[in-house]
């Protein structure tokens, strides 16, 4: 693409990300600052842009992510279209995804940290947290379920962020999987496979497949072929992360491990609680890299891809040269001369470009507050250019520009900087000799809770105490409605001791933060779950005595239908009212494969199953497949037909030989009377070679499809 090509409002700037329904740009919106911005555009190939079905997923996904309001996932703007063109305007993230990340490991015989995978897959999670706990303008809650979660919908930016995209499959929870699956086979859950009713759980087994790889540098579940994959997801044992690579501490493995459980149950109960557990697991062992870490590795990793995108923005944001000249600095790095002694001297670069001092040219003078403002090169090079364009047009105008750019850059440094005025606040325990007393953080969950002393009270929690080395003392933390925590704790001089308690709540108390809900649902004779207790059947049931600002996952059963798994959120004590729907169970169907003679290649719809005899295969019941057979000599056996529920069906085929041409000899010829001296022989008609099997059609009702979106084989 062309660089500076308009596109409606929006000039093209470079070709991003190609994908198999669209394709993404980095483009500039035009207009006067501040509504000038970068963005990403999403714009629909052209061989589906007149495909309904494509047309309406395409606008689905930017009506979802138009909702979306949260740091880990990417955000949708509009969406339109533009020169017959379906456009979604989105966010743009200078980065690259989970997936090119672990290419470019692998490239360099690298592994991710553990820290770092922690920390990716916690945010990640974070931010599908906020997609299935979305509402609509209406205040509905979506209930969204993303289904394509994997290291390709995970994007982690140049500047450390991490953010989850790509809801063009997404559906609504206890749904029946969206009619036939999409996704990548190797990140689905044992329900999606099998076409089952799915909800944020079976998103939460994909973040545990991503985690698992991450902390291994190996794949899961992937084969070499879908139905071997989800035999791997539905069948095979899964092994530890620290079993197959030692690094790993073994108090992650549990978290893995749950999250992987086949059984939604056991899983976490949602993304946010993934995230929890995670974080925990970070503040214990303390694993978890911070968002500068996480740019550093993208620097080492993608320096070149960096710089490409850095000068692809030096060139949109410089200002035509008879144009007002504005830089929008907000997409480069600024550090402080603290930071790093060795980086370029900005100001002094600049100073010179301009012909002499910025103060005295531009009435303007930078304050000196310890932290000097130094640009990345890329923004250097920016400004150095308008200069050079200010000394060919009007000079003093443009120095202007650039100063009062510097003189915010400066103040941003400056009060971004420790110790740039504020005093440090001293420790709630009040100031002491360091040689005879001792430090003691005290934490609760929720925060806020009263501190006291023996009979004093000091401040509210979180805080950190100076108390007495060596002697016993007694803290006891309190917050209205929640039971009081005692504990004695002795303070020494080595390091801090942490007091961290998780009050629980006072169901007596008339401040207690409690709520409840009320289920009303079909099937009426259902029955309702909390945290594996039953808690009413026969609809409605109200369910009482729930912690405000906590979720909370109610189970629904019947028999004949799916299980549904619901997730609550209070946020008062006002009586909460829900209404459900389950959905009838999907039925299976068996088929046992054989044939005569055995050892013929199976396909169901294109899908190579592997040699006969074949036991036990799974299907979604009430469809039809394509079943084909293909062995060396034999005629190829193919035959639609209706996968039914009930008793496993035995499928015999007898195989055809392929008869083969049997060539018919030449009538014995009349001898000439003449023989010659020399006869010349009659050569043997060429043979007719071997016919070999056919391979599966390439078109037709078996035909194949390597796009895991469109696979719908069950097994």
């Amino acid at each position: 693409m062309v660089f500076n090509k308009p596109f409606g409002r929006y000039t093209l700037v470079k070709k991003v990300a190609m994908g198999g329904m669209a394709e993404v740009y980095l483009a500039l919106r035009r207009g006067r600052a501040p509504f000038r911005r970068l963005v990403a555009l999403k714009c629909i190939l052209e061989h589906v842009n007149d495909d309904p079905s494509h047309v309406n997923m395409f606008y689905n996904e930017a009506k979802v992510g138009g909702l979306f309001r949260h740091p880990n996932l990417i955000h949708v703007f509009d969406a339109e279209q533009i020169a017959g063109r379906h456009t979604m305007v989105m966010e743009f993230v200078a980065g690259q995804t989970l997936e090119a990340i672990q290419k470019r490991l692998e490239q360099r015989k690298r592994a991710l940290d553990v820290d770092y995978a922690v920390s990716v897959v916690s945010s990640a999670a974070l931010g599908l947290h906020h997609a299935h706990t979305v509402e609509d303008l209406d205040g509905e809650r979506l209930s969204l379920v993303h289904r394509d979660v994997s290291p390709a919908n995970i994007m982690v930016g140049n500047d450390g962020t991490v953010k989850a995209f790509d809801f063009g499959v997404a559906v609504a929870a206890s749904g029946d999987g969206g009619g036939e699956l999409a996704g990548k086979t190797a990140y689905m859950s044992p329900e999606q496979c099998r076409g089952r009713a799915i909800d944020a759980r079976s998103d939460v087994f994909a973040l545990g497949v991503v985690l698992w790889e991450l902390l291994t540098s190996e794949r899961l579940f992937q084969r070499e072929n879908h139905i071997k994959t989800i035999r791997a997801i539905t069948e095979e044992p899964i092994r530890a992360p620290s079993a197959v690579k030692a690094s790993v501490p073994k108090d992650l493995d549990a978290i893995v491990l749950k999250a992987l459980d086949r059984k939604p149950d056991n899983r976490q109960a949602s993304a946010f609680e993934l995230h929890t557990d995670l974080l925990r697991f970070a503040a214990t062992h303390d694993m978890m890299a911070e968002e500068d870490e996480l740019a550093a590795l993208m620097r080492d990793l993608f320096s070149n891809e960096i710089a490409e995108i850095d000068a692809v923005v030096q060139k949109v944001l410089m200002a035509p040269e008879h144009s007002d000249a504005t830089i929008d600095l907000s997409t480069f790095d600024i550090r402080s001369s603290r930071d790093n002694e060795a980086v370029t001297d900005s100001n002094e670069a600049i100073t010179d470009a301009a012909g002499g001092g910025l103060e005295q040219l531009a009435g303007v003078s930078i304050r000196d507050s310890g932290a000097v403002p130094v640009l990345a090169p890329q923004a250097n090079d920016a400004i150095l250019a308008q200069l050079q364009k200010a000394k060919a047009t009007n000079r003093t105008l443009m120095i202007v520009a650039v100063v009062l750019v510097l003189a915010a850059v400066g103040a941003f440094v400056a009060g971004s900087m420790s110790g740039g005025g504020e005093p440090t606040p001293e420790p709630a325990g009040g100031t002491a000799d360091a040689a005879t007393t001792g430090a003691v953080a005290v934490e609760t969950t929720p925060a806020g809770a009263t501190i006291l002393v023996g009979d004093e009270e000091r401040g509210t929690t979180p805080a950190e105490l100076l108390l007495p080395v060596g002697e016993a003392v007694e803290i006891r933390v309190s917050l209205p409605g929640y039971l009081a925590v005692t504990e004695t704790v002795t303070p020494t001089a080595d390091e801090p001791v942490i007091l961290r308690s998780e009050l629980e709540i006072d169901p007596e108390s008339e401040f207690a933060p409690i709520g409840a809900v009320r289920v009303s649902y079909t099937p009426e004779h259902a029955e309702v779950y909390l945290a594996g207790e039953l808690v009413g059947s026969g609809s409605p049931v109200l369910v009482e005595g729930l912690a405000l600002d906590t979720e909370h996952t109610l189970r629904i059963v019947a028999d004949g239908y799916e299980t549904l798994y619901h997730p609550v959120r209070l946020d008062s004590r006002e009586i909460l009212e829900v209404q459900l729907a389950l959905a009838e169970a999907v039925d299976l169907a068996v088929w046992n494969i054989t044939s005569t003679p055995s050892g013929a290649v199976a396909y169901i719809d294109g899908e190579e199953l592997g040699p006969t005899p074949i036991e036990g295969l799974e299907l979604v019941a009430n469809q039809a497949y394509t079943l084909e057979l293909q062995r060396a000599g034999y005629q190829r056996w193919r035959q639609q037909r209706q996968a039914t529920a009930g008793d496993p069906e035995d499928i015999a085929v007898t195989m055809q030989a392929i008869q083969r041409a049997v060539p018919t000899p030449d009538p014995t010829p009349t001898p000439d009377p003449t023989p010659t001296a020399d006869p010349t022989p009659t050569a043997d008609p060429t043979p007719t070679p071997d016919p070999t099997p056919d391979p599966p059609d390439e078109g037709g009702e078996g035909e194949g499809d390597d796009d895991e979106h469109r696979y719908q084989l069950l097994d």
